[in-house]
């Protein structure tokens, strides 16, 4: 089956359709960046934006995808494209095609640049020349336009370097510049308006929304903007991507799965690009988290890693507090771990040490982790999790792994030839998230 059919296929946002007979934007981008991109979808989605991604509205057959793709873009009703601009995106001939396609529609269509190069040194004011921008625009309102979204992308190409406040920061700064231009939301907000514009790190305060409001006109240069005031959008139980609780998703048959076909496809030398398991774990394994009803989508971000560029020694599951954190980097969270060998799983609260090693080495950043550790175990009920060093994910782990083993603070073990009956699994993860919960309860200013 093609990559990006497969990809399609197993994609959560499928739920997230364009309502085609009003005005869209068109987001392109590369697949290989689709963890950025989908945060972004998701959070100008919320907000009321009516959006065209493959992954939500492309038919599921080989003979009408890129078709359907096409022809959104020269929909009348496409007003806007949206460009993730990046290393993969620019050498990819779909992409390559997509935008001489959206050149040909200038002026009718407007188009905004989002640049997220992966190498921090590599920023975007060194690629803003680079093929899109040389747009030739007719009068000074559209330079002044692509000046600010220019600005946009350089402010914001930190976001592949997983620091959260960006995303953050450029989602506002997007919904300043559809003000501007008369891209206003189509229906009512699906989330609170403060996720737009909150920092990802804990905070004792209520962010502030952001706010709301027509603008000036494209093209003014001397008429302040005039926003209305904030308006309290309402609450929902889960997001709109995310499918509705499953009773009868089964974490034993997801255990079960990686812990029979993970190992053998990595003694194998299986290529990870493409492959079916890679999509398992990034694209349906944290959703399937989700639906099973213990997870709350609004307060807990789920995601998984099998690897990048090559297998895992240690692939895991994660659930990320958003209060504390949205990344197994820093911060603490709840992580399923698999162990080198294949043979053991381990649910463990757990710790993150990268941030700490190259801040301060990897012998501090140890020594920190430990003490952080003893002070968590001291401070909270260990419900019959294990608090001890006795987690053994394998010998001669690379450092990210063993950075995993080092940072683990409460801990439950399972053998892959005994993996206790579902419920058993599900009680499990009910009592750590509540031990996640009084940690941030205890913690937390």
């Amino acid at each position: 089956m093609d990559e990006g059919l497969q990809y399609i296929r197993k994609n959560a946002l499928k739920g997230c359709k364009c309502r085609m007979d009003e005005p869209f934007m068109f987001i392109s981008y590369s697949h290989d960046d689709k963890e950025i991109v989908q945060d972004w979808f998701l959070k100008l989605y919320r907000l009321g934006y009516n959006l065209w991604i493959d992954v939500a509205n492309l038919p599921h057959n080989q003979q009408s995808w890129e078709d359907a793709a096409e022809d959104a873009l020269l929909s009348g009703n496409c007003v806007r494209l949206l460009f993730f601009r990046s290393e993969n995106s620019m050498k990819s001939v779909n992409i390559y095609e997509e935008l001489n396609k959206a050149n040909a529609r200038l002026p009718k269509l407007d188009i905004t640049i989002i640049d997220i190069w992966r190498e921090p040194e590599v920023n975007a004011s060194n690629f803003l020349n680079s093929y899109l921008p040389k747009i030739q625009v007719a009068d000074e309102g559209g330079k002044a336009l692509l000046r600010a979204q220019r600005d946009i992308s350089r402010k914001i190409f930190r976001i592949a370097s997983a620091e959260a406040n960006a995303v953050q920061d450029g989602i506002a700064g997007l919904v300043e510049v559809f003000q501007d231009v008369e891209f206003p939301p189509t229906q009512a907000s699906q989330t609170p308006a403060a996720e737009v514009s909150a920092p990802e790190a804990p905070s004792s305060e209520a962010p502030a929304p952001v706010k709301r409001g027509r603008g000036r006109p494209a093209g003014s240069k001397n008429k302040p903007k005039t926003p209305a005031p904030a308006q309290p959008a309402p609450a929902v139980a889960t997001p709109a991507a995310v499918p509705a609780p499953e009773k009868d998703v089964s974490l034993t048959a997801v255990f079960g799965k990686v812990l029979a076909e993970f190992v053998p496809l990595k003694t194998r030398q299986e290529p990870i690009k493409g492959h079916p398991m890679y999509f398992y774990f990034q694209d349906e394994i944290p959703h399937l988290l989700l639906r099973t009803g213990l997870v709350d989508a609004q307060r807990y971000h789920t995601a998984a890693s099998a690897g990048k560029g090559m297998w895992s020694a240690v692939p895991w599951i994660g659930i990320f507090d958003r209060q504390i954190t949205t990344s197994a980097q820093r911060g603490v969270y709840i992580v399923y771990l698999f162990s080198a060998d294949g043979e053991s799983l381990y649910l463990t609260l757990n710790q993150g040490c990268t941030d700490l090693t190259r801040e301060y080495g990897g012998r501090e950043a140890n020594r920190r982790m430990k003490e952080n550790t003893a002070r968590i175990r001291a401070a909270l009920d260990a419900r019959g999790f294990a608090a001890d060093d006795g987690a053994v994910l394998g010998d001669h782990l690379p450092p990210l792994a063993q950075g995993y083993q080092n940072g683990v603070i409460f801990y439950k073990h399972y053998d892959k030839s005994a993996l206790p009956p579902e419920d058993s699994l599900r009680q499990d993860l009910a009592d750590m998230l509540r031990i996640y919960q009084e940690y941030a309860a205890h913690f937390l200013p």
